[in-house]
């Protein structure tokens, strides 16, 4: 394991949340430099799009952005008339996604309505 990451290991407790996922997301560019992850079938990142961000298939369209915009009031019918690219599996994909990761979805939402 490299040095880096060590520190990172022994630090780690001692960051917030919204630090770790900083660091993580940093770690993460610098082992698997453009490299895409395929987080579901729908559900990808890849550094240097969308900031890295989980967004929707091949799209630029963030998985924050779709949950903050249902925040708002938008539903199915809206993204449809808005997005149609974007298919109700995406959307349930979407979901999913945000339920098993609520903090890393609530701090990038906080970090883009502060930019």
């Amino acid at each position: 394991m490299s040095v880096e990451v060590n520190q990172f290991l022994q630090k780690a407790p001692s960051l917030n949340r919204e630090e770790q996922i900083m660091v993580l997301r940093t770690l993460v560019g610098l082992l698997f430099p453009k490299q895409e992850i395929v987080v579901t079938g729908i559900i990808r990142k890849t550094p240097g799009v969308v900031g890295g961000s989980a967004r929707v298939r091949d799209m630029r369209i963030p998985v924050w952005m779709i949950i903050d915009l249902r925040n708002q009031g938008w539903d199915d019918t809206k993204f449809e008339e808005y997005y149609p690219q974007i298919t109700s599996a995406d959307l349930k994909a979407v979901s999913d996604y945000y339920d098993k990761h609520k903090d890393e979805i609530d701090a990038e939402i906080i970090e883009n309505d502060l930019a």
